[in-house]
């Protein structure tokens, strides 16, 4: 239960063993019936930094893209190129001073622990998975996206509770080149989602984090069962037998229920995005 992991321990340094001492436990009847639905304790500024900062992450991650044509309209090719040369400045910025530090620390920052808290993010993962077993570098395959799939943001829980083993998160090769929002991910540890690049992590003995679907899985939108888009996923299979690397499963329940999804009837969208390897949806 990351919402109820002391603050102490949240922090690159502590040791394996003291986030092991807030582990549950269940036999083979499995966990208590609601038990996995308690509501984490989340503090008001906790709380208030979530409703504000989840609404303007979400449409930065749009912004170099609409606000360009926008400004264009607005106030001409001088409000246009203010706000690339604005986001280049403050990218450039982020750069120079590092305010997130080593990846290690950067994945421990406190905008990804308050949204651990925001939705009472647990993990249940079976015995197979506790160290010391299975210790060697793994590829964990989490279904559905969603919108966001805020259940993959506990990213000190991937690089420390299997292994103590630094994972990296993939993206979209294009979301990793948009100004500013590149320096935070890649900071945190987000490589290509590329075979080429999660080889070479592999290889260099850290994990590799992968949502699966993509960006073709968040339009699968079905008010009445969960969809996962991994038919066509084949690649991860090939990557795993090249390189001995384990197939992790994990599915993230609430990623489809989280947000209310628009998605236009005709798959113009959709087909858009895959072509452009970026998400264009409302």
């Amino acid at each position: 239960d990351f919402g109820r992991l002391p603050d102490e321990l949240y922090k690159p340094e502590a040791p394996l063993a003291e986030w092991q001492k807030h582990l549950k436990t269940a036999g083979k009847d499995g966990f208590a019936p609601g038990s996995l639905r308690d509501i984490a304790p989340i503090s008001p500024l906790e709380f208030l930094e979530r409703i504000i900062v989840y609404p303007i992450y979400m449409i930065m991650n749009a912004a170099p893209f609409l606000m360009p044509p926008v400004l264009w309209a607005m106030f001409g090719v001088r409000g246009c190129l203010y706000f690339v040369l604005g986001l280049f400045g403050v990218h450039g910025l982020c750069t120079a001073l590092n305010p997130l530090g080593t990846t290690r620390a950067a994945q421990y920052i406190f905008t990804e622990r308050h949204i651990q808290k925001y939705n009472s993010i647990k993990w249940v993962w079976p015995k197979s998975l506790q160290p010391p077993n299975l210790p060697q570098p793994k590829i964990f395959c989490t279904i559905p996206h969603g919108l966001a799939p805020v259940g993959i943001v506990a990213y000190p829980g991937w690089s420390k509770l299997f292994g103590d083993r630094l994972n990296r998160p993939t993206a979209a090769a294009a979301v990793l080149k948009i100004p500013v929002i590149s320096y935070f991910l890649k900071k945190i540890g987000y490589i290509d989602a590329a075979s080429s690049a999660i080889k070479k992590t592999l290889v260099k003995g850290e994990n590799v984090g992968i949502v699966l679907d993509g960006i073709a899985g968040m339009f699968q939108n079905d008010a009445k069962c969960e969809l996962g888009w991994v038919k066509q996923r084949k690649g991860v299979v090939k990557i795993a037998l090249t390189t001995g690397a384990p197939l992790v499963p994990a599915f993230g329940f609430g990623h489809s229920q989280l947000w209310r999804i628009l998605v236009d009837p005709f798959g113009i969208l959709e087909k858009i995005s895959m072509a452009l390897n970026v998400s264009v949806k409302i």
